[in-house]
């Protein structure tokens, strides 16, 4: 396997990190290689870090994960919650730019990183959400889903738009990146069982 060169092998000052990629996992599975082998391909101008918290699992998912240069910290799986789960994370963590992918999730192509964090150079942009695009294995109604809400095209959602409830909905941690400072502002709730995502939107 090749590791890009902006991954990070020492301990850089948080300045140079542009961006951390955070996966929660438990008992990711085989697509845990495939996801962080396409994770760690990227075409990436800057430099980035990834962590893993795994939240107790009981197959390979700490073996696959120790073939790759992850930062890794276990919690009980007790302790595990969809918001404060990725607020440890991102904690943790040293990137100007906080990005979130699912276990379940798997890269496009060595493009994803800089594809997801390019909007930022827009200073007014917060949260950016990335395509997900069903698996051929997707029944047909649940592929309808991710084609009309994670569209192909670009989507803008703006404080006081017209539409701005309907679209903001379907920000989704699946793929998704924030700035650090917006994510220290609005930090994901603890308090919902889930969709953490959805509410600080």
């Amino acid at each position: 396997m090749q590791i890009s060169p902006n991954v990070l092998d020492s301990e850089p000052s948080d300045e140079s990190i542009s961006a951390s990629i955070i996966i929660l996992t438990k008992n990711a599975g085989e697509n845990l290689s495939r996801l962080l082998g396409r994770v760690f391909s990227q075409e990436f101008d800057g430099r980035y870090e990834v962590l893993l918290i795994d939240s107790g699992s009981t197959d390979d998912t700490l073996k696959i994960a120790a073939d790759f240069p992850v930062i890794v910290t276990e919690i009980e799986p007790e302790e595990f919650h969809h918001g404060r789960t990725r607020n440890l994370g991102a904690s943790l963590s040293r990137g100007r730019i906080l990005v979130f992918v699912t276990q379940d999730a798997l890269p496009a192509d060595e493009h994803w990183l800089h594809t997801l964090t390019s909007g930022f150079k827009e200073p007014k942009v917060a949260i950016v959400v990335g395509r997900q695009i069903a698996w051929q294995t997707t029944k047909p109604p649940e592929r309808f889903f991710y084609v009309y809400n994670f569209p192909a095209f670009k989507i803008v959602v703006t404080n006081g738009a017209s539409d701005y409830y309907r679209d903001n909905v379907f920000v989704s941690n699946v793929n998704s990146a924030v700035r650090r400072d917006v994510w220290q502002e609005f930090r994901f709730s603890e308090s919902v069982l889930m969709s953490e995502d959805k509410e600080v939107c």
